[in-house]
């Protein structure tokens, strides 16, 4: 169980197994994918107990419009179920929405729970108001209410490692701070609705510094004209050319989510949105 995401980008898998309908052909995949990816699993661990992994069966809920149903499968079920990714996986090489540089590399997940390393990384990472990411923080807090609540339930229902949200003061003032937490920073993420928009992306980004414009990141004030230069950039060439990743992928803490911060930088390139199922 995980958060889902995909860079709902256009492409010949999804119109082919949705019918000519991209949305549809990404709930497809979506759901064969995660077919395909329990009955490996299960396979491992019956075949580690030296069993048969065609004599397996697992209960899988399953999201309705009318609830949660659960249901038995067995692994070949599964493993048939996924058959169809199979025939279009190779179009997935190439593509600019494949950030994972696999088949269907434009899908990603973060499991639950989330870890208390990526949550701290993500938390450490905000920017301090007076750089341009932690202003654009700032302002997004206040005009849009982040005030953490429904990922407080989340936490509170085990979704997360830590039973407290770190957080990280970007603004010291003479009485008193301004701080931000991780509840905070994952509704940015989790709770706006079932899309990310390309502009949403970005900001987001922006907070994590994780951007590089023109050759080097934002740190003051004084660098909004960067910012300013990566908002006007309006074609996928012009914003790979003008901001690159900079996330600091090396840190093993950050191993966890590094699909979701590469997924949302590849979003904001291609000037799409980000579907988001938390």
């Amino acid at each position: 169980m995980g958060a889902d995401f995909t860079v709902n980008y256009e492409c010949q898998p999804k119109l082919a197994l949705g019918d000519k309908d991209v949305q549809r052909g990404t709930a497809s995949i979506l759901a064969m994918l995660k077919a395909r990816n329990r009955a490996q699993a299960i396979g491992d661990l019956q075949r580690e107990a030296g069993k048969d992994p065609r004599e397996a069966k697992v209960t899988v809920v399953l999201r309705t419009p009318q609830g949660e149903k659960h249901q038995e499968v067995s692994y070949g079920e599964m493993m048939a179920s996924a058959e169809p990714l199979s025939r279009h996986e190779a179009a997935c090489a190439g593509c600019p929405a494949n950030f994972l540089r696999t088949g269907f590399g434009c899908f990603g997940y973060l499991n639950y729970p989330v870890s208390a390393d990526f949550e701290r990384w993500l938390v450490d990472r905000l920017q301090p108001v007076d750089a341009p990411g932690g202003f654009l923080l700032q302002s997004a807090i206040k005009d849009f209410g982040y005030d953490g609540a429904p990922i407080s339930r989340m936490r509170a229902a085990g979704m997360f490692e830590l039973k407290t949200p770190p957080e990280k003061v970007i603004q010291k003032k003479l009485f008193g701070s301004s701080k931000v937490n991780g509840n905070q920073l994952f509704q940015a993420l989790f709770q706006v609705g079932p899309a990310l928009e390309p502009s949403h992306c970005v900001m987001i980004l922006f907070w994590l510094g994780a951007l590089e414009i023109e050759g080097r990141a934002p740190k003051t004030i004084a660098d909004l004209p960067l910012v300013q230069a990566t908002m006007a950039a309006s074609t996928p060439e012009a914003r790979r050319a003008t901001a690159r990743l900079i996330a600091g992928f090396d840190d093993q803490t950050a191993q966890h989510g590094r699909a979701m911060i590469t997924a949302l930088y590849q979003a904001w390139v291609l000037g799409v949105p980000l579907l988001m199922d938390a």
